[in-house]
């Protein structure tokens, strides 16, 4: 089997899928949540440090423009607070973000999941 995460090498990853199909499917539904509330946190805490002058409401209208593209989120919201959410990131900077979200929540919640099996 390759490594489906170049980081991990094919034993930990084995682990890992080992774990992930014994976890109860209500236990990954809430692994998901968490993860997504985790992308959230971390937008809206980037989002903070670009805009530092921005109110919540502003910046909640900014991170639906992350998460639903400008065209969506102006339909739904109405037009985005100037500048520009997109304006002032970095060509790569989601993809850079995602990488990191996921690997940092992944390792979290695979951490956590093994102390609570060692507890038992």
């Amino acid at each position: 089997m390759t490594p489906k995460i170049s980081d991990t090498s094919p034993e930990a990853e084995r682990v890992q899928i080992q774990i992930l199909r014994t976890i109860p499917d209500w236990r990954k539904f809430m692994l998901l949540n968490d993860l997504i509330m985790a992308c959230h946190e971390r937008a809206l805490a980037g989002l903070r440090e670009r805009f530092p002058h921005a109110d919540e409401r502003a910046l909640r209208r900014r991170l639906a423009s992350v998460l639903l593209g400008t065209e969506l989120s102006s339909r739904v919201y109405g037009p985005e607070p100037d500048p520009a959410t997109w304006s002032v990131l970095p060509g790569d900077y989601l993809e850079k973000i995602r990488a990191t979200v996921d690997t940092l929540v992944l390792r979290e919640k695979l951490d956590e999941y093994l102390k609570e099996q060692a507890s038992q």
